[in-house]
């Protein structure tokens, strides 16, 4: 298999993105084969070259359409402190947020962005956090309204928040 031209591996990593774990050196490089990958499956790029595990195209095609962007953890370390690239991965899953750097992982936005997503880690470091401004609670409660959790949480613990609205 490892014997294939483009055009064949170009048709297997379609049918299955995983295939680009048979593609030579040189087609794990070329970025129209990675793409097709990992468009098909976020995590083949664990089989890309270092050169594609820095493309921000390549990383962003790995969480489209909704997949969960576990494949963060294939990025390079560069791409894993990009605000965007790690924005966009939350946003698909937000404990996505615990492949991202560090740095990024303490970042207010990026965690309140994972917020949206699901009730998950991101929000367990949040909740007791009194840094946070009640502009962005308010951000979050607006689109959480209908959680009764929410509701319960703001009323016991942010009277400030409800006294003002």
């Amino acid at each position: 298999i490892n014997a294939m031209n483009k055009d064949d591996i170009l048709a297997a990593v379609r049918k299955n993105g995983l295939q680009l774990r048979n593609a030579s050196r040189e087609l794990q490089a070329d970025k129209e084969v990675v793409l097709a990958a990992v468009q098909k499956k976020g995590t083949a790029l664990r089989f890309a070259s270092d050169e594609m595990k820095n493309d921000k195209e390549v990383v962003l095609a790995t969480f489209q359409n909704g997949r969960m962007a576990l494949s963060l953890r294939y990025a390079s370390d560069e791409l894993k402190n990009d605000r965007e690239v790690v924005l966009a991965a939350v946003e698909t899953f937000s404990n996505a947020i615990l492949l991202a750097s560090e740095e990024l992982q303490k970042d207010k936005h990026v965690q309140f962005s994972s917020c949206f997503v699901s009730w998950g880690i991101p929000n367990m470091l949040l909740l007791n956090d009194n840094d946070v401004p009640l502009s962005l609670w308010a951000h979050v409660l607006g689109h959480r309204s209908s959680d009764p959790f929410y509701l319960f949480y703001y009323l016991t613990n942010k009277p400030d928040l409800i006294k003002d609205c």
